[in-house]
């Protein structure tokens, strides 16, 4: 996990009483820069929501997270969630880009994953229609 989740992973993992052992990877978790990062998309037009998944990090990370804000804003996506795999380390140089752009850590879901799952969620503006 990355340190700026921390409090909320410890919360949840006590509310949902998971034996777990923390380990703060921040600074572990270098990004190639090489390579451009890769998302999975899953749009659900009717309800106004987008998933993300990343697939690989990259040195273009914020540029492409940002082109898919701006994207999901123009097609009137009213509310983005990202999952992140606790139990793959590169997912964690996701985290403080999110954490930068309004994203809150909202689920964590055992074992959802190679590890755990974090969903990370963030409005984007009003569902096409919406008044």
């Amino acid at each position: 996990y990355h340190s700026a989740v921390r409090t909320f992973i410890r919360e949840a993992m006590e509310l949902q009483d998971l034996p777990r052992t923390l380990a703060d990877i921040a600074g572990h978790a270098p990004i190639p820069s090489a390579h451009p990062s890769v998302f999975s998309t899953s749009l659900d037009r009717g309800a106004g929501t987008a998933a993300l998944r990343l697939l690989m990090t990259g040195a273009d990370l914020e540029a492409n997270t940002d082109a898919h804000l701006d994207y999901f804003t123009r097609e009137g996506i009213a509310l983005c969630q990202v999952f992140l795999d606790l139990g793959r380390p590169v997912d964690a140089a996701l985290i403080p880009v999110l954490l930068q752009r309004h994203f809150k850590p909202c689920l964590l879901l055992p074992g959802g994953g190679d590890g755990d799952l974090m969903v990370l969620e963030r409005p984007i503006g009003p569902a096409k229609g919406a008044a």
